[in-house]
């Protein structure tokens, strides 16, 4: 056997540098500064807070609903809205369904109550089916 060398030394891998990473606070939505649009002659620039007061206007005066559908009933009314949507001047799938809700109320309000609407209300609807007797 021979013997182990002296002059030999065991070492590892080389210790690790500490991470610095600085200062991450301007990645967050609240610290950061914003970016002007770029100038246009054709549209007057607006400021940001401009745009989310509009998009907030939009949809004042709106109610957000869930309703289970039929697959095979969605799945044709997508059809139809994407194929259609610039023919009706669709601006987006709610309005398409508000529209399609909006014919059926009028015409269950022609074929039950003379043409008269029905009052409204704001008490929820029961979800799920009616319970039978």
């Amino acid at each position: 056997m021979t013997e182990p060398r002296q002059d030999r030394i065991v070492s590892g891998l080389a210790p690790r540098r500490p991470q610095v990473t600085g200062d991450l606070s301007r990645l967050q939505a609240k610290n950061r500064t914003p970016v002007p649009p770029p100038p246009s002659s054709s549209t007057p620039t607006e400021t940001p807070a401009a745009g989310s007061k509009a998009a907030a206007d939009d949809n004042a005066g709106k109610k957000r609903i869930t309703v289970y559908i039929d697959n095979e009933i969605f799945t044709r009314a997508r059809g139809v809205h994407k194929a259609t949507a610039h023919l009706e001047d669709d601006r987006s799938w709610s309005q398409f369904i508000e529209k399609a809700l909006l014919r059926e109320a009028e015409a269950r309000e022609r074929s039950h109550n003379d043409g008269e609407r029905y009052s409204g209300s704001d008490t929820p609807l029961s979800p799920g089916r009616p319970l039978s007797s």
